[in-house]
């Protein structure tokens, strides 16, 4: 099971631990199990894309790499505030990244070929503060002098404080967990989940406008796709697949609730981390406590595929050979 829920009720960590080392993982569904072909160590990888002909770009606990199909690093992206990375999502002309910082709260757009930062967003600055202790917290000395001279309890946050993981999870106002460009919007804006509320954003590229467009997850929802005519959603804690039109109204909702295979120790808890569409009518559901599930939509059915049980399965993609 993914997660553990603190004494205000948020899902996270409330004590520091080392950053686990884990794989980039190669192979095939056949059989009822998962055949490796090759796996590459990386340090705590989350998130994975194609990119360009030759690779994907990968999350890494504070580095965004671009690795080749053998998973060899080509180039990497650092970022003062890259922390607990989460997510990364291309742009139509692939020249831009979104990255997902969940370690500050934050969301950072890179031009990678420059490597420059060309959008930044912290939650803290748009109305995810005070925390659960009431403590303001800020990235400029700006707001920290303001918040003082407020007689507010202030904190200012700089990664020389607090290093690779950010803030701790619990102790985080929000927690954004998953970001993609909003091509309904021709990619003016982008869409972000705050995993501590459930609810998605909508945010101005030009203006940092942000505005909330749904609030019926749980909390701690990941795996926000576009899909055909709207978009695809994990609502994780839920064990619920749910698929959203255009204004992410609710359309359809697939449960895993009541599929048989769950590691009897998990008791009621349910944990989907990804869904992801693959093709038309197929998808691959990474679900923590029974492994992998392969999803025949139009036929509604599907075959379980077993992981090595010490894996804790965060992304996965399809390679086409």
């Amino acid at each position: 099971m993914l997660g553990l829920r603190g004494e205000q009720g948020k899902f996270g960590r409330l004590e520091p631990r080392p950053t686990a080392i884990g794989l980039l993982v190669s192979g095939r569904l056949e059989k009822g199990v998962f055949a490796v072909e090759w796996t590459q160590e990386f340090r705590e990888p989350r998130h994975i894309r194609p990119y360009l002909d030759n690779g994907y770009l990968l999350t890494e606990i504070n580095r965004l790499l671009w690795v080749d199909k053998g998973g060899k690093i080509i180039d990497s992206y650092t970022h003062p505030f890259f922390a607990f990375l989460h997510t990364v999502s291309l742009n139509s002309t692939r020249k831009k990244a979104l990255v997902v910082s969940s370690g500050y709260d934050a969301v950072f757009e890179i031009d990678l070929q420059t490597k420059a930062e060309t959008f930044h967003w912290f939650a803290w600055e748009h109305g995810f503060n005070p925390d659960e202790e009431g403590v303001w917290l800020a990235v400029s000395e700006e707001n920290y002098s303001r918040y003082t001279k407020e007689g507010k309890k202030a904190l200012k946050i700089g990664p020389s404080d607090y290093g690779e993981q950010g803030v701790l999870t619990a102790r985080r106002s929000a927690h954004p967990n998953v970001g993609v460009y909003d091509s309904f919007e021709e990619e003016k804006s982008i869409v972000i989940s705050i995993g501590h509320k459930g609810s998605l954003y909508r945010i101005g590229l030009s203006d940092e406008k942000t505005q909330l467009v749904s609030e019926f997850l749980s909390p701690m929802p990941h795996g926000l796709f576009r899909f055909e005519d709207g978009w695809v959603i994990n609502d994780t804690t839920k064990g619920e697949w749910w698929q959203m039109d255009a204004s992410f109204m609710p359309k359809h909702r697939y449960s895993f609730r009541t599929l048989g295979g769950k590691v009897s120790e998990c008791g009621d808890a349910e944990w989907i981390q990804q869904v992801v569409p693959v093709g038309e009518s197929l998808a691959l559901a990474l679900d923590a406590n029974r492994g992998l599930i392969a999803i025949d939509l139009g036929k509604k059915r599907y075959t379980t595929y077993r992981p090595d049980e010490n894996w804790c399965i965060q992304d996965a993609l399809e390679v086409v050979s």
